[in-house]
């Protein structure tokens, strides 16, 4: 009894294991899945087949990092991804036509050839730092915000110089506007309103400033334009 138990634990020890169930959270991939698991989701490099194929790194289910994802019409990104989309550089290679379409991708929208989705062109020595915020991609406007020391500041004129798009809502802190078409190219010209002192008193005259830029990304953008001074 004893050497039957024996072989018994021997040959559990060396049976095949049966082949963890990985899930794929793509569903045009999600068919069959051979390759790194963990907690039951691909997670690693695999590749993972269904009406599509990709071959490459996955996190949490999804393809992440480096990977080639084939459609079923034969185009193939070969590229980054993040959290199962298109983002970072690449290239995507049309069956049809043989094209090819090098660059980043943003979010799974292709940006071009430069890493960031907008590009700084010229501004005024009174900006202190510009940021980018994208919002949603439901619509394509610009929001223009302005700061100091991270604290809204009232605007006390704006306008433009190039017809990127049309005004919607104008606030004391906040310009929005529909943007026409991409890439765009704002010109935008503004006085802020003056430091304050100590007392709360508003301290010298508004400041002036100018700022340009490329944007080549669709969706809501909030520009936060902050402003040198102190409180």
């Amino acid at each position: 009894m004893k050497y039957q138990l024996v072989a018994l634990l021997t040959c559990l020890a060396f049976a095949p294991t049966q082949a963890q169930d990985c899930e794929v959270k793509v569903p045009a991939i999600a068919d069959a899945y051979d390759g790194d698991c963990k907690k039951g989701v691909a997670h690693g490099t695999g590749t993972a087949t269904g009406t599509d194929t990709y071959t490459g790194e996955f996190k949490k289910g999804l393809p992440h990092g480096q990977g080639i994802y084939t459609w079923a019409s034969g185009d193939i990104y070969d590229g980054a991804f993040e959290k199962g989309e298109k983002h970072g550089e690449g290239m995507l290679v049309f069956a049809e036509t043989g094209l090819e379409q090098k660059g980043y991708w943003n979010e799974d929208e292709y940006i071009g050839a430069e890493k960031d989705p907008y590009t700084i062109v010229q501004k005024s020595n009174s900006i202190l730092r510009v940021s980018f915020k994208r919002e949603s991609a439901d619509q394509d406007q610009l929001k223009f915000a302005f700061t100091r020391l991270g604290k809204p500041i009232e605007i006390s004129r704006f306008n433009t110089q190039s017809e990127f798009g049309t005004e919607l809502n104008q606030t004391n802190f906040q310009r929005i506007f529909e943007v026409h078409a991409l890439p765009c190219n704002p010109v935008v010209n503004f006085q802020v309103q003056a430091n304050r002192s100590a007392t709360g008193d508003l301290k010298g005259s508004d400041l002036e400033g100018n700022l340009s830029f490329e944007l080549r990304q669709g969706g809501t953008w909030l520009v936060t334009i902050d402003m040198q001074g102190t409180e």
